[in-house]
């Protein structure tokens, strides 16, 4: 009987060593990376985010945090991780989210008031903001997006002579 309860005595002693032990080992495994991110010793140089468009990207392994399966960061400087399916509240009025869109169907007022010819696009799956059908870029291929007849008139250079 002396023995069981020195044995329970010696247990009981070591029980709150062996807690914090518990819980210093698993500190040190928490990753160093944010919510929904994982360390990749091999991540790409050019890693998803809401607001890409074409990109050119390097094949070249850069060690780090990425963001989990399903997930895209927020932007390029934030390193928030976000659902891709959220990137949509993140557009401009008029536009929308798409994981592959194209990159040579973003035509801007310029492009609607101007006759000449698209230019040269390699088609490829890019992901970000785009117009909805109908609208386009008021300049440029981002920002807010408007109805071809709401793009405001060229007006040509005078020729003073």
């Amino acid at each position: 009987m002396m023995q069981s309860r020195n044995s329970l005595f010696f247990l009981l002693m070591a029980l709150p060593a062996l807690l914090l032990e518990v819980q210093m080992t698993a500190a040190l495994a928490i990753s160093p990376c944010g919510l929904n991110q994982h360390y990749d010793e091999c991540g790409s140089a050019c890693p998803s985010n809401c607001f890409d468009k074409i990109r050119i990207c390097i094949r070249m392994c850069i060690p780090g945090c990425f963001c989990d399966e399903g997930y895209v960061f927020k932007d390029a400087k934030s390193g928030v991780c976000v659902r891709e399916s959220a990137c949509q509240r993140l557009c401009p009025e008029n536009s929308e989210y798409q994981s592959c869109g194209s990159g040579c169907d973003q035509r801007n007022c310029k492009d609607e008031l101007n006759d000449e010819p698209p230019s040269i696009c390699t088609r490829e799956c890019v992901s970000g903001c785009f117009c909805k059908p109908g609208y386009v870029y008021l300049f440029g291929t981002s920002g807010p997006c408007v109805l071809s007849e709401d793009c405001p008139p060229i007006i040509e250079p005078v020729d003073r002579k």
